[in-house]
């Protein structure tokens, strides 16, 4: 049989059929609401507003009861689908999909993402889904009891799914707690013989080390071969660099060009806000020849046993330095950050000892939050696969 899943229930045979949505279910455009009448905290009297992306806030009047699925009719938001129950309102940005009694609600929600409805969209300026249009989608549907079975599955994998979510919010949470503690002197570790570690140091950074500039003399055309180089994105995203995503320069035999080495800390120099100016990575391995881009600049310690890389990674991402960085930001349209400035900048350094304490602590933070991630791409990707063979 051609019309039958790849991956199914093994006590379903019949093959499916073809429908189309206006066939299956009901659609209806959603109601203007004035954005004045939107609040963003729910009141005994009010109720959830749903646009084409989520939830906009509440209002005191509701439009649907029931369970329904909600599509973005506009611009970027066309074909996007989202699960709604109980008594809400749905704004005209959002088209209201009613199943008819032999389709299971969850089940079409499901089948509705899978679609890409995007791709319907007509209008060149600002696309848009009508309602026509969207009734003339054409699928395959299996009996109700199958659909039934399939969403009841598909919903226990999403229910993991929002609980690793959860999971990894929370250690998120609970590791920026941790690091305000720790960096505003609240939490202290002790020697492991027990006995108090000395008290922290104050000193500017051009104390502690150097600034170097990334690449420099280079064109476009230098670019996508030879030598590996620290993006701007790969200091930006992580607190340590990650080498697989490095790229590529060329770099000519005898030209005269800074290498990155361990423990180098790489900043970000501009930025579209002042708040993301100066955002910090640590390099975290031994390598041979890696340079860095020429839209940050690097900073190296004098020497490793009076500031540890593994230190490093977090003191420049704790909120205390990012406080103190923030305010060095010059600009208008897009901010910059003076490295002589910044080397002005007085940090709070603990002996190495402890610095090696909080380190520890915070790395195997970060690796139970690697680990929940981990978890979470799979059932992600687990769910992507079941979407993919368990609909025609």
């Amino acid at each position: 049989m051609s019309n039958v899943p790849k991956l199914r229930f093994s006590e379903f045979k019949e093959e499916w059929f073809d429908t189309s949505i206006g066939d299956g279910c009901s659609l209806k455009a959603g109601k203007f609401v004035r954005a004045i009448e939107i609040i963003e905290q729910p009141s005994d009297t009010s109720y959830p507003c749903y646009g084409g992306n989520g939830l906009r806030g509440f209002v005191n009047s509701h439009t649907h009861d029931g369970t329904f699925s909600l599509i973005g009719r506009q611009g970027a938001l066309c074909g996007n689908v989202q699960f709604a129950s109980g008594k809400f309102h749905a704004t005209e940005h959002a088209v209201v999909v009613k199943p008819s009694a032999d389709n299971d609600s969850k089940w079409l929600f499901y089948l509705l993402g899978k679609l890409d409805l995007n791709r319907y969209a007509t209008g060149q300026a600002q696309p848009g889904l009508s309602v026509d249009v969207l009734n003339a989608v054409p699928f395959s549907a299996p009996g109700i009891k199958e659909q039934q079975k399939i969403a009841d599955f598909i919903t226990a994998v999403d229910t993991k799914i929002e609980q690793l979510t959860r999971k990894e919010k929370l250690l998120k949470q609970y590791k920026k707690g941790v690091m305000q503690k720790i960096f505003s002197k609240e939490i202290r570790f002790k020697a492991d013989d027990g006995s108090e570690f000395p008290e922290w140091n104050s000193l500017p950074m051009g104390e502690l080390g150097k600034t170097f500039n990334g690449l420099t003399g280079k064109t476009g055309d230098d670019f996508g071969k030879g030598q590996p180089y620290i993006q701007y994105k790969q200091i930006f995203d992580n607190s340590k660099i990650d080498l697989v995503n490095t790229g590529l320069v060329t770099i000519v035999t005898g030209e005269r060009q800074q290498k990155a080495k361990y423990g180098d800390v790489f900043f970000t120099t501009s930025s579209e806000t002042p708040r993301e100016v100066a955002y910090a990575s640590v390099l975290l391995d031994q390598v041979d020849n890696l340079y860095l881009n020429s839209f940050c600049f690097g900073y190296r310690a004098n020497s490793l046993k009076q500031l540890l890389p593994e230190f490093s990674r977090y003191y420049f991402r704790s909120e205390k330095f990012r406080r103190d960085a923030i305010k060095l930001a010059q600009g208008s349209t897009r901010y910059n950050i003076s490295k002589t400035e910044l080397m002005k900048t007085i940090i709070d350094l603990p002996c190495i000892d402890e610095q090696r304490k909080v380190a520890l602590c915070l790395t195997a933070l970060d690796d139970k939050i690697e680990l929940v991630f981990g978890q979470l791409d799979k059932a992600k990707t687990f769910k992507k696969g079941l979407l993919q063979q368990m609909f025609v």
